[in-house]
C-alpha cells in the first residue's frame, strides 16, 4: 500500500529537520528506568491516557508502572499484571461479559469479527473458541500498549522535573530548553513528525505549540525528550 503523500512529507521534514539543525542536546543528566522522579511522576498522575477504565483500575495500572520503573521490569513484562487488571470483572466502565478490559473500539471489533465468525458458518461452540482467543489477543495488546505508553510518560515527565532542579541548581545555561526529539523512520507518525526539534521553557505549565507538556502525543508514541542548548523551533 502506498503512503499516504501528508505522512511520506512529514518525515521526510522530520528527517532533514534533524539533519540540517540537529539539536544541541546535553549529555550531563542520566535519567534511566529506574529514577524516583519517574516513579513519582507514575505514582502521582500516571495512566492518563488510558480510557474505558474506573477511578480504581487507573490506580492500580498506576502503581504496576510505578513498581516496573522501580524495579527496572519490562513493559512486556508489566504488560502481563495489566492483563490481570483490565480482566478483573468491573474493571472497564463499558464492561460487557467476556470482554472486561477492552476499550471501547475494541468491543466493537469483537462484536464484528463475532458476526462474521456466524456469517461463515461457525457452530456456536467454534465460535466461542475463536472469540475466546480474540479477546485474550486484543487484551493482550491493549496491556503491552499501555505499560510502553505510562512507562515513556513517567519517564519523561520525571526527566523535565529533573532538568527544573538541574536549572534551579544553577547547572544548566539559561539558554538551555527543553526539546521535542522524535524517531525519524518509517515508523513516524503525522502527528509527531511535525514535533520534532521544537523546544518550549522548562519548567511547570510550560507547553509545546501543541498545547502539551511534551511527549507521548498518543498511545505507543516513541517520543522523547532532551536538552537544547540552541533556540530551536519556538513554542
Amino acid at each position: 500500500m502506498a503512503e499516504k503523500p501528508a505522512l511520506s512529507a512529514a518525515r521526510a521534514k522530520a528527517k532533514a529537520s534533524a539533519k540540517a539543525n540537529p539539536p544541541q542536546v546535553a549529555v550531563a543528566f542520566r535519567f534511566d528506568g529506574k529514577n524516583v522522579k519517574a516513579q513519582k511522576v507514575a505514582k502521582a498522575a500516571g495512566a492518563k491516557l488510558v480510557t474505558s477504565v474506573t477511578d480504581e483500575t487507573r490506580a492500580a495500572i498506576r502503581t504496576v508502572i510505578t513498581k516496573a520503573i522501580r524495579e527496572g521490569i519490562h513493559p512486556y513484562e508489566a504488560a502481563k499484571s495489566i492483563v490481570g487488571i483490565l480482566s478483573t470483572p468491573g474493571a472497564t466502565t463499558n464492561a460487557m461479559p467476556g470482554m472486561a478490559g477492552l476499550n471501547t473500539p475494541q468491543v466493537l471489533a469483537a462484536f464484528n469479527y463475532k458476526a462474521g465468525l456466524i456469517d461463515v458458518g461457525h457452530d456456536p461452540k467454534t465460535v466461542d473458541r475463536l472469540m475466546g482467543k480474540y479477546v485474550t489477543r486484543k487484551l493482550n495488546e491493549r496491556s503491552v500498549m499501555i505499560a510502553r505508553t505510562e512507562t515513556m510518560a513517567a519517564l519523561n515527565l520525571g526527566a523535565e522535573v529533573g532538568y527544573i532542579q538541574a536549572s534551579k541548581q544553577g547547572m544548566l545555561p539559561p539558554e538551555a530548553r527543553l526539546v521535542w526529539l522524535t524517531t525519524p523512520d518509517e515508523r513516524l507518525c503525522v502527528r509527531c513528525a511535525p514535533m520534532n526539534g521544537e523546544t518550549k521553557q522548562i519548567g511547570a505549565g510550560t507547553t509545546f505549540s501543541d498545547g502539551s507538556t511534551g511527549p507521548p502525543k498518543h498511545p505507543k508514541c516513541r517520543c522523547n525528550v532532551g536538552i537544547a542548548m540552541a533556540p530551536g523551533g519556538q513554542a
